[in-house]
């Protein structure tokens, strides 16, 4: 996980580098290729942009039970309710969505328990 900071510049306050791997974003639905239902959703950041593209691979979470990895409610990270992580929820999206705070606003990690599921189901 990257500690390193953007740089600061005059009138701008110092900001983590984003998008953070095993990160929890909520993101506006635009940033999705094919929109989403929902305003607004989280996701979990699966990997490093991807080199020319600068493009992330994202899970999304949804609080529809359905099969895939269950998630309790963390209202740290701003999940007020269970939710699950599913394989037809995984998606690419622009990383510049995630820098920037009109589209996505970064909530915290996810429990490396967690992570580490999804990590093994997106590495199969």
């Amino acid at each position: 996980m990257s500690t390193s900071r953007e740089p600061q510049g005059r009138g701008h306050e110092q900001r983590p580098v984003h998008p953070r791997v095993a990160g929890v974003y909520k993101v506006q639905a635009h940033v999705f290729p094919f929109g989403d239902k929902k305003q607004s959703r989280p996701v979990v950041v699966m990997c490093e942009p991807i080199v020319g593209l600068d493009e992330v691979w994202v899970w999304t979470r949804t609080s529809q039970r359905g099969s895939g990895i269950h998630h309790p409610k963390n209202v740290t990270l701003g999940l007020d309710k269970d939710g699950w992580f599913a394989e037809l929820n995984l998606k690419r999206v622009a990383a510049r969505y995630l820098r920037d705070r009109r589209t996505a606003r970064y909530t915290g990690q996810l429990e490396p328990e967690y992570f580490d599921q999804l990590k093994a189901r997106w590495d199969v």
